[in-house]
């Protein structure tokens, strides 16, 4: 069952696992790249890359396609608040940026952190169109 996070959830959800820092409180990058799950998916129907974290969505990056090209319009990324600070948003980006290789796209980044994550990995400079 995938769950979508909410203000409650944040506090409620590393509570219940021991040894992931004090209740109440994030765990350290540590603790939350070692004891969890990461899952990366293309949801077509919703025109967005997502990242789970343990079956919980994570993050996603938006775009819009144009009908003329393949073009992919990269124009939104979110991390959920209880996920930020440990590369999420990058992991899915990523992701896109590779997947969107993969099948003939280029991109026009026009979310400021896609904009950013192209200019710091120059690996995906050619995507830009």
């Amino acid at each position: 069952m995938i769950r979508e996070p909410s203000r409650s959830h944040l506090y409620t959800r590393f509570r219940a696992w021991p040894g992931l820092g004090r209740a109440g409180t994030y765990p350290t990058t540590e603790e939350f790249s070692h004891n969890m799950t990461t899952r990366l998916e293309h949801n077509v129907a919703d025109t967005r890359f997502e990242i789970y974290i343990d079956d919980t969505l994570a993050g996603y990056a938006d775009y819009a396609e144009r009908e003329d090209a393949k073009v992919r319009d990269f124009h939104h990324t979110m991390t959920f608040p209880e996920f930020r600070g440990h590369g999420v948003a990058g992991q899915v980006v990523g992701f896109a940026l590779d997947e969107s290789r993969s099948q003939g796209f280029t991109i026009i980044p026009t979310c400021w952190y896609v904009d950013k994550y192209v200019a710091e990995h120059r690996e995906y400079a050619d995507l830009v169109a």
